[in-house]
C-alpha cells in the first residue's frame, strides 16, 4: 500500500513495487499529476515521489491521483505486451484502417442498380 509522508512540510508518495513485476518495472518512468506539471517516478524497489504541496486536502486528493497512476502501470507490466517493429505496427494500421473503411462503406460503393429513366 503506497504511503503518503510529510517530509520538509511537503507531502511525498512512496510504494513498493510488487516482485512480480519488479524484474519488468526496473528503471521505467510513471507519470504522475501533481498539481500543474507532471511527476515522474523512477520505478525501482521502491516508488516515491513529492506531491509538491503542503495542504493536506490537496496531498490527499494528489495521493489518490499518485496511486491510481502507479496501479494502471503496475496493470500495464503485468499484462503480457508484445512490443511491435515498425513493420508490424504498420501492417497492423494499414489493416485497421482498412477494415475501418470497410465497416463505412455505402452498401454499393458509389454505384446505383437501381434503372433509372434519362434525363431529358
Amino acid at each position: 500500500m503506497p504511503n503518503s509522508l510529510l517530509k520538509i512540510g511537503v507531502y511525498q508518495i512512496r510504494a513498493r513495487v510488487p516482485s512480480d513485476v519488479a524484474a519488468k518495472a526496473k528503471d521505467t518512468l510513471v507519470q504522475v499529476p501533481t498539481g500543474d506539471s507532471p511527476g515522474f517516478i523512477k520505478a525501482t524497489t521502491h516508488a516515491a515521489c513529492s506531491l509538491k504541496t503542503r495542504d493536506p486536502a490537496e496531498g490527499r486528493n494528489r495521493h489518490a491521483d499518485a496511486v491510481a497512476a502507479l496501479e494502471r502501470h503496475r496493470d500495464f507490466l503485468r499484462r503480457d505486451v508484445v512490443e511491435l517493429s515498425f513493420k508490424q505496427q504498420a501492417a497492423s494500421e494499414a489493416r485497421a484502417l482498412a477494415q475501418r473503411s470497410l465497416d463505412f462503406a455505402p452498401p454499393h460503393c458509389g454505384r446505383s442498380t437501381a434503372k433509372t429513366a434519362p434525363v431529358l
